[in-house]
């Protein structure tokens, strides 16, 4: 195991155990059951391969034109789509929401496993795709504000990517209180009242872990890109990077399971971008060999 990754595991579990002590002080503050249930009662687990998409979810559509700038002719254009090469693999059950968690009746009907999310045709939902060798010297990235909800006593979108430079708006649209805790590349520990928002810049290249102490199950990623050259794949595993100066270049694919931030040897494919035409291209990720 390399340095970065036992630096990685190491301030993942300093977050963890953070949020145990927090919701373990948080659990005798008014509002806890405290029912005495038994762990097979507080405990609604996922046990599933992939969680696969809701008829809305499939149909639902990204507002483009807001996302994605106005094409430049002089520059060239990827549109593809990502998809898993082989079986979803079995992932391990993840706690649902406890029984005495003083929210429970609010946010129990919301829980979901968001690691691993399949639509049509084994699309996946949530891969960074990003032009890894993109040379720093190129123009600096344009600084946007970009929104991370608390929603459903979940965090959406469960992965962000964003620029150096760029700023993180964190938005409470629940009628609960939630906190927002940063680590990594980001650092940052914010109580969030029903209504409340508050923004983080994100000032270094990296990645940050995110989470909520109030309701553990909540996290979200974050990847801060060195240049404006990168996209995450929606619902239907679809992604566009834009305006990108002609040349050959190395797509990477990072995935919270199947291609992690801290893995050194992720997904890659060549591509090369011509003047004023855009390349249609699917990305496969193997899946993992059990």
């Amino acid at each position: 195991m390399t340095q970065k990754q036992h630096l990685f595991f190491f301030l993942a579990a300093i977050l963890i155990a953070g949020a145990g002590i927090f919701a373990l002080s948080h659990r005798f503050q008014t509002g806890w059951t405290g029912d005495g249930s038994t762990a097979a009662d507080e405990c609604a687990c996922s046990s599933s391969t992939a969680l696969a998409l809701t008829p809305a979810e499939e149909t639902g559509k990204k507002a483009a034109a807001d996302k994605y700038p106005k094409a430049d002719p002089e520059k060239g254009h990827i549109e593809g789509v990502v998809i898993l090469k082989g079986a979803a693999p079995k992932l391990e059950a993840v706690p649902g929401v406890p029984a005495n968690n003083r929210d429970k009746a609010i946010c129990e009907k919301h829980f979901k496993d968001e690691r691993l999310v399949l639509g049509k045709d084994n699309a996946i939902r949530d891969v960074v795709l990003t032009l890894a060798d993109m040379k720093k010297s190129r123009k600096k990235p344009k600084a946007k504000t970009i929104q991370l909800n608390n929603k459903g006593c979940l965090f959406s979108p469960h992965i962000v990517a964003m620029a150096v430079g760029s700023t993180l708006e964190v938005v409470n649209s629940d009628s609960v209180l939630h906190n927002t805790r940063a680590v990594l590349e980001m650092n940052f520990n914010r109580a969030i009242g029903a209504g409340q928002s508050f923004k983080e810049r994100a000032r270094k290249e990296g990645f940050a872990l995110v989470q909520c102490d109030f309701h553990p199950w909540m996290n979200a990623q974050v990847h801060i890109l060195p240049h404006a050259y990168f996209d995450v794949s929606d619902a239907g595993g679809k992604f566009k990077i834009m305006n990108i100066p002609p040349g050959t270049y190395t797509l990477e694919a990072r995935h919270e399971v199947l291609a992690p931030f801290f893995v050194e040897k992720k997904p890659l494919k060549k591509v090369t971008i011509k003047k004023g035409e855009t390349l249609k291209l699917t990305f496969e990720i193997e899946a993992p060999k059990e």
